[in-house]
């Protein structure tokens, strides 16, 4: 059995060799003896028990990092910048300007307008924050109950994982 072993790995170099662009191409491009022997796992047995873990306590779990979350002011913010609420806020001091040059400039009633403009942009932007907000949270919720699993090979034996746990080499 010892000497099946050393032949395989003895067979490595002889197929890196037959394919010498193999350095230069993706993982994904590689035959598959190369990886396994690059990575140091083993097709039939995989890796032990013991090099899973300190695979995982090396590398960490396998999943994406997630970006920090914008908060609710940042996202009334954003809403207001684009180039129809630019717009609306030039109307509403174009209009406060016109007002202010007339002889009604003393009256309330004169600035109606621009202030009706700017509470419908600000109800605008408020309602569409707190609508991706609450999209956001509904994303998080739904991302927290998915809990993808994966097969294995350990020790030489199939098992189910979850996907998180899973290491470079498996």
């Amino acid at each position: 059995m010892g000497m099946d072993k050393e032949k395989e790995m003895s067979e490595i170099p002889l197929l890196k060799a037959q394919i010498p662009e193999a350095a230069s191409l993706k993982i994904h491009e590689k035959h598959i003896d190369v990886v396994c022997a690059e990575l140091q796992s083993d097709l039939t047995k995989g890796l032990s028990a013991a090099e899973a873990e300190r695979r995982f306590l090396e590398d960490g779990p396998n999943e994406l990092e997630q970006p920090p979350r914008i908060s609710l002011f940042m996202l009334f913010i954003i809403q207001l910048n684009s180039v129809i609420m630019y717009l609306l806020m030039a109307a509403v001091v174009a209009s406060a300007a016109i007002r202010a040059t007339g002889d009604d400039r003393d009256k309330f009633i004169s600035y109606v307008d621009s202030i009706a403009i700017t509470i419908i942009v600000l109800i605008n932007a408020t309602i569409a924050a707190v609508t991706e907000n609450n999209a956001n949270d509904a994303l998080a919720a739904l991302s927290s109950l998915q809990t993808p699993e994966s097969t294995v090979i350990r020790d030489g034996q199939e098992i189910q994982i979850k996907s998180r746990e899973m290491v470079v080499g498996e």
